[in-house]
């Protein structure tokens, strides 16, 4: 669930569309996406992938003369490109000097076609958004496409930033199969794009960029695997992409750049600024996958150091949580994992819930169905901390709300389930048995009969009979 022409980074995220970076960054892609992979507790359904072999065949036709010359493509491409980097370099340098050709194509007709795509992507039109993409990467394909430079003169675009370019449209194909359900499609998209960027040689001006574009391919990536449960290769991914986010950070702070900023003007210096916050928000969203991914293998303290490390990044470039709408998801994610029976830390994770669910009634109302997750969270922490009658308050003020007119649902039987451990505690046993008894038929009713949490509902009641 990412205008052109300028250093644009947004600073908010959350479950939803990315904002499209600079000239060299125009991405649509966006949180939801992950939505559609992570539910809020990380339970995440399997989705069966089309096989779009149209997409995938006109798409790897742009670029079929270029990587399938002889042998194994991919080394060939990847070795002619090597051997001729430096000289096609030197006569870039010479020809970016000479006026343009007549029949040049200007950038400017690049990122409309890409500012196209991204508002078809935004609006769901994704057959219109795959049109606009594919004419920006046919006209990548032209050698005489030709940029405006910030003192106002034509020169020709560089081979590397044509290749930073075609990566991140790639990439935008990418995010529209994955929205598609089209996996092999993304896929083969992702990996071109992975090529292109990796092309880029380290010492050009534009390797940052390049490593950012394999950062959000690889991205992408995982959460396919994800999706597909393949999470050995999902973690390769994610880790991959981390790194190369670091990278990133490491080369916009390297003394060539901050020798520049230190002669630049004060708006370049903002879009430095502006840009690399950006890429500090983006680094917290590749943690935080990687802590959903950590929770699921059980991992639970390297998924809280991964939290507490996205947490963090976020908390570099947006000090105030009422600012970042995102943080409502890490907040809740180690709230979660601080509840983790190999953790215990209750007191901590009270106080993220606490502010999961002020955000919560702020943004929906404080009697909306979703607040009560929220305060479900709340009431289970202070049960596990003694308080059990603040506890019982706190699970019939959620029953009231997910039982108000909105029929049956799960965060009605977990609230009486929470109700019935603090009566319990309470040696409250009629009391506990009726809250339990009424969960279980709540859960008979919304639930699979073979769900786990009835099994464990069962098991209290029968202790509480026994007590």
């Amino acid at each position: 669930q990412r205008s052109a022409g300028k250093n644009r980074r947004s600073c908010q995220l959350h479950l939803r569309d990315r904002s499209i970076g600079s000239r060299h960054r125009q991405k649509p892609f966006s949180l939801d996406i992950m939505a559609s992979v992570y539910s809020q507790s990380d339970i995440s359904k399997d989705g069966s992938s089309v096989r779009s072999k149209k997409s995938t065949k006109s798409l790897r036709g742009i670029f079929s003369k270029r990587i399938t010359r002889g042998g194994s493509p991919v080394d060939n491409a990847d070795r002619a490109d090597t051997l001729t980097a430096s000289r096609r370099d030197e006569r870039e340098s010479t020809q970016r000097r000479d006026p343009p050709a007549v029949n040049s194509i200007k950038e400017k007709e690049v990122s409309s076609f890409n500012d196209k795509g991204n508002e078809f992507f935004g609006r769901g039109e994704y057959d219109a958004a795959l049109r606009m993409y594919s004419e920006a990467l046919k006209l990548l394909k032209n050698n005489n496409v030709v940029i405006t430079t910030d003192e106002g003169n034509d020169e020709y675009m560089s081979s590397s930033m044509k290749r930073v370019r075609t990566a991140r449209c790639l990439v935008n194909v990418g995010a529209v199969h994955i929205r598609r359900d089209n996996s092999d499609g993304a896929i083969s998209a992702l990996e071109l794009a992975m090529r292109q960027s990796g092309l880029v040689a380290p010492s050009d001006s534009h390797y940052h960029r390049a490593c950012e574009v394999k950062a959000d391919a690889m991205e992408n990536i995982g959460l396919i695997l994800y999706k597909q449960k393949d999470y050995e290769k999902c973690g390769v991914m994610y880790a991959d992409s981390i790194e190369a986010r670091r990278k990133v950070l490491e080369l916009m702070d390297t003394k060539n750049i901050k020798k520049k900023m230190a002669k630049a003007t004060s708006v370049e210096r903002r879009k430095y600024h502006e840009e690399r916050n950006g890429c500090k928000l983006e680094l917290s969203v590749t943690l935080f996958y990687m802590a959903l991914l950590k929770e699921r293998q059980g991992e639970i303290y390297e998924a809280v150091d991964r939290t507490e490390e996205a947490l963090h990044a976020r908390r570099e470039v947006i000090p105030n949580a009422k600012q970042d709408p995102y943080s409502l998801n890490l907040f809740s994610s180690i709230g979660r994992l601080y509840c983790h029976s190999d953790i215990q830390r209750y007191q901590e994770a009270l106080g993220y819930f606490h502010e999961v669910h002020r955000m919560k009634c702020e943004v929906v109302g404080r009697d909306h169905l979703d607040v009560v997750p929220s305060l479900n969270s709340i009431a289970f922490i202070y049960n596990k901390l003694g308080d059990y009658k603040k506890c019982v308050m706190i699970s019939d003020r959620a029953i009231d709300i997910a039982t108000n007119g909105r029929g049956l649902n799960r965060e009605t039987a977990v609230a009486y389930a929470n109700k019935g451990d603090a009566h319990k505690n309470l040696e409250d046993y009629d009391h506990a048995v009726i809250s339990y008894e009424t969960a279980l038929s709540t859960q008979e009713k919304c639930l699979d009969e073979n769900d786990m949490t009835n099994a464990e509902v069962y098991d209290r009641l029968a202790e509480t009979h026994i007590l």
